[in-house]
């Protein structure tokens, strides 16, 4: 199975939390995976992680940095956030993308890879 049919049987067949559209939609799908989406998130985890979604997608070919943001709840009116406030966020998702080891989980990967 390629990858690609590997992410569209993933997001059609075994999540029921998010679904993602275009280009870059195997990289959103799994960054909403790997950052622990659900549904039921307060708004202010769901923006985020969307958006971190988001900014993976910018990996794949045809996805640029610009960003429509709607959010849409059933007991609210749409909200666009615009660019300006989700630039804010850049410095959050930047740091989500870190991985930071402690000094136990290093030697370990160094006796994993051998160094």
């Amino acid at each position: 199975m390629s990858t690609k049919s590997t992410a569209q049987a993933l997001s059609a067949n075994e999540s029921r939390e998010a679904a993602t559209v275009g280009s870059g939609y195997d990289f959103a799908f799994v960054a909403l995976i790997e950052r622990g989406y659900k549904s039921d998130l307060s708004l202010p985890d769901a923006v985020l992680r969307v958006y971190y979604a988001k900014k993976a997608a910018e990996l794949a070919s045809g996805v640029g940095e610009s960003t429509r943001f709607l959010v849409l709840q059933v007991s609210a009116e749409p909200k666009w956030i615009d660019e300006a406030q989700l630039k804010t966020l850049d410095p959050i998702v930047d740091r989500l993308k870190q991985v930071s080891l402690t000094g136990e989980e290093e030697a370990i990967v160094r006796t994993v890879a051998g160094r």
